[in-house]
């Protein structure tokens, strides 16, 4: 119990150095020692996982201490008491901790853009240019967060979007993210670059909605075995990424040397790439095809029966390709700004997206969101539902599928309130085009300016429109409502 308890965040030596003394005058392990310490050396690790290693250490050892070992206190590792004591009130204090606490390789994995970083840091700063036009006296005593996306409720329009390498934030990786999206009702796209295999990430959280995110490579068999693979085993709809035909330029991955510790490999694909080089996040350089067109689309669904919805859109020419191809689906996305740099921001290629698909599929957006407002703002501008990325990593380094349901519930929380102060009792997309003394609606708000007025006849982005103003001096991307 001392030995646990002592411990505290000190540095890898520091811990090592403490636990070989103990060890040492308690139990001769001085071998177990040496290995851990190398182990670590070598290994990119939170310093919670150290607990986790800890207990097998002392398993290994045959440490007979006196408490009964289910009884050990090793919550100090994975829930510190100071910083358990934390106020986490926004999804800021996530990231302050993530950034703190998570090794320097795995943050700045996380963290990355591309080249300058500019889309990156524009996705969060186009929505400080947007402004609310609230309504007062509306009655919001009684609220309605809930929405459907592809015919499936979702508790409040914010879903999990894919991210690969969950176990770099957390031992239990895309396991504890699915049970999070399941406790908190609602999806969760698994990356084809999860630290879990799609059976594991079933069997965790089963009867959650599970979307699989499909990236195609050369080996065309190894994507035609993942969407099948994602179809038996209940996952109700197949993500394209189309924004990667090759890997962008993150500076800090290059400059780190980035690459996966030896114990973590992409599950998934563990068998489908021979030779030993996984220099490019874990597959062979080049495994990605970059020949793919619309036409694969075709492909895909000779493949499955399920939904297939299209990642990486920003233009409206892509996205009346992407109804021409049958899409049931557009997320609008950057892909957190890591590939191409000096593109819109996600929630400013929105509007014309919405413009092109004229409500024929369902349109969702990633990137940038950091508030309850933020998720309104993009409702407002017309998507359905929208996406989290870095934030679930940030939740997940804190405590795991704990800490990624306190995420979700505080951008629940602060929706709600948006809606409220807004004067909404129902989302975007739910309200009547017309509104009256009685309730919201644009009446008195003539909308205007380039491209506007084909958006106003959209019933669902009617009522919304009234209610947000942007800012279009300051954002070369938008028009003026």
């Amino acid at each position: 119990m001392e030995l646990v308890k002592g411990l505290e965040h000190k540095s890898y030596q520091k811990c090592l150095r403490e636990l070989g003394v103990f060890s040492l005058e308690k139990r001769k392990v001085r071998e177990d020692l040496i290995a851990l310490y190398n182990y670590l050396k070598g290994e990119v690790y939170n310093i919670r996982h150290m607990g986790l290693i800890l207990v097998k250490l002392a398993t290994s050892a045959n440490l007979q201490w006196e408490a009964n070992p289910e009884n050990w206190d090793i919550y100090f590792f994975l829930c510190p008491e100071h910083l358990s004591a934390m106020a986490m009130v926004c999804l800021s204090d996530f990231e302050a901790y993530a950034k703190k606490y998570l090794p320097k390789i795995a943050w700045d994995y996380f963290a990355a853009g591309a080249d300058d970083c500019n889309t990156r840091d524009e996705n969060i700063l186009a929505y400080k240019r947007i402004r609310f036009r609230p309504r007062m006296l509306q009655d919001v005593s009684m609220m309605d967060i809930r929405t459907k996306i592809l015919g499936t409720e979702v508790s409040f329009p914010v879903g999990i979007a894919p991210t690969g390498f969950h176990q770099l934030a957390w031992p239990d990786g895309e396991k504890s993210t699915a049970r999070a999206a399941k406790a908190m009702n609602t999806c969760y796209i698994a990356s084809t670059y999860s630290t879990c295999t799609l059976e594991e990430i079933s069997a965790a959280a089963p009867g959650g909605l599970r979307w699989f995110q499909l990236y195609i490579h050369r080996n065309r068999t190894t994507s035609q075995q993942l969407v099948q693979r994602a179809e038996a085993l209940g996952f109700q709809a197949l993500v394209l990424t189309t924004d990667v035909p090759y890997t962008g330029k993150r500076r800090d991955d290059i400059r780190n040397g980035f690459c996966l510790p030896p114990h973590m490999k992409l599950k998934n694909l563990e068998r489908d790439f021979e030779g030993d080089d996984r220099s490019e996040y874990g597959l062979p350089p080049n495994s990605l095809d970059p020949s793919v067109t619309w036409n694969d689309i075709y492909w895909l669904q000779s493949l499955t029966h399920l939904p297939i919805i299209i990642k990486g859109i920003l233009t409206k020419e892509d996205a009346e390709l992407a109804v021409r191809h049958g899409v049931q689906g557009i997320i609008v996305s950057n892909h957190g700004g890591r590939q191409l740099d000096e593109g819109p921001a996600t929630i400013d290629a929105l509007v014309e997206v919405v413009e092109a698909v004229r409500g024929r599929v369902e349109v969702y957006l990633d990137g940038g969101i950091r508030k309850g407002s933020d998720v309104l703002k993009a409702l407002a501008l017309g998507a359905k539902c929208v996406f989290i990325g870095r934030p679930t990593l940030w939740g997940l380094a804190y405590k795991g599928e704990e800490g990624l349901q306190d995420v979700l519930r505080i951008l629940q929380d602060e929706f709600r309130l948006s809606m409220a102060l807004a004067g909404l009792k129902v989302q975007p997309h739910q309200c009547p085009v017309q509104g009256d003394d009685h309730g919201p609606g644009p009446a008195g708000h003539i909308v205007s300016g380039t491209g506007q007025d084909a958006i106003g006849l959209h019933s669902y982005l009617g009522t919304l429109l009234a209610h947000v103003q942007l800012a279009a001096d300051q954002n070369p991307y938008s028009t003026h409502f």
